[in-house]
């Protein structure tokens, strides 16, 4: 019985590592900066929850986690992505992901310049308004 229950965990690791294998993106959108972190330097990460349907759309897509200020923007993007079915025994399956979304400026010099057109911008916006 143990062996049982043994064999049955490692077909479910297996499984699972295999699934997230073929959860390769065939085609992404990159997220947009939002303008006022930009302007402000912030950076962060969001984690979503997600299923890539049996036609690699994505579904059911929530924020797990990450700054509010990036939470739109991740969603939007990711939404827009598509993916290379999962199959199981040949056919196209439904599975759980977990898709993290980077907002990085750069290093310190991309950093302030990305900041400086930001700030710019907003100053164009206020001005128009």
């Amino acid at each position: 019985m143990r062996r049982f229950f043994l064999l049955l965990a490692f077909s479910l690791i297996l499984c699972t590592a295999h699934a997230q294998d073929q959860q390769i993106p065939m085609s992404t959108v990159p997220p947009a900066y939002p303008l006022v972190a930009k302007a402000k330097g912030h950076e962060g990460t969001v984690t979503l929850h997600a299923i890539i349907g049996e036609t690699g759309a994505v579904h059911d897509l929530h924020v797990v986690s990450g700054p509010k200020e990036f939470r739109q923007a991740a969603i939007d993007a990711v939404g827009n992505w598509k993916y290379r079915p999962y199959l199981l025994n040949g056919k196209p399956t439904p599975v759980d992901t977990t898709i993290i979304v980077n907002f990085r400026l750069g290093d310190k010099q991309q950093k302030a310049a990305a900041m400086a057109k930001a700030q710019a911008e907003l100053a164009q916006q206020a001005q128009a308004n």
